[in-house]
Formats: structure tokens, C-alpha cells, sequence
């Protein structure tokens, strides 16, 4: 989705235009003084970015679940293997070797 980049003063003076074009799947970013202030976008556009977020905060909460899973494991069996140490790049490692 490619964007358009519009005046403030220009979005001003052709507001109905840029809402039609925006109905018809066009995107726009107000900017004030050269800095992006606003964004107009059509709604579908909108609902998916906001379902992306959504996405994405699940599978941060579920890796944060895992990660505190795997941690209070090696906690309640620590005393099992001889006392053995562990340090947080150890709890993390597979997510460390996924990048």
C-alpha cells in the first residue's frame, strides 16, 4: 500500500477529494512543517493493522508464558541435577538462536 504525503494546509483545502480516494483504498500522511503528523487510511487498512497488533501481542504474551515456564522448570528441578547453575542466556537460548 503505497502512501500519498499531503500538506496540512493541502488536506485542508481538498479534504472530501483525499476521503473519497481513501473510500477507494489510497492512503495519506499529513505532515506539518515537513514532520508526518497524521494519517489517513481506508478502514479496512486500519482493521488489519490493528489485527497485526493484536497478533503481535499475543505471541509476545505467549513467548513470555513459555520463557516463565521453561524458568520456574529449571528452578523446581535445579535441586534434582547435582545443584546445576544456570544463567538467563541459558532460559533464553532457543529464542537466542532463532535471530
Amino acid at each position: 500500500m503505497s502512501e500519498q504525503t499531503v500538506t496540512a494546509a493541502e488536506a485542508n483545502q481538498h479534504f472530501a477529494e483525499i476521503l473519497d480516494k481513501a473510500a477507494q483504498g489510497e492512503s495519506f500522511v499529513i505532515t506539518r512543517g515537513d514532520r508526518p503528523v497524521a494519517r489517513i487510511v481506508p478502514v479496512a487498512a486500519a482493521a488489519a493493522d490493528d489485527a497485526d497488533e493484536e497478533a503481535r501481542r499475543r505471541d509476545a504474551h505467549a513467548r513470555r508464558r513459555d520463557a516463565h515456564a521453561r524458568l520456574m522448570e529449571m528452578i523446581r528441578t535445579a535441586g534434582n541435577h547435582g545443584g546445576e547453575r544456570f544463567d538467563r542466556d541459558s532460559v533464553y537460548a532457543d529464542r537466542i538462536d532463532r535471530y
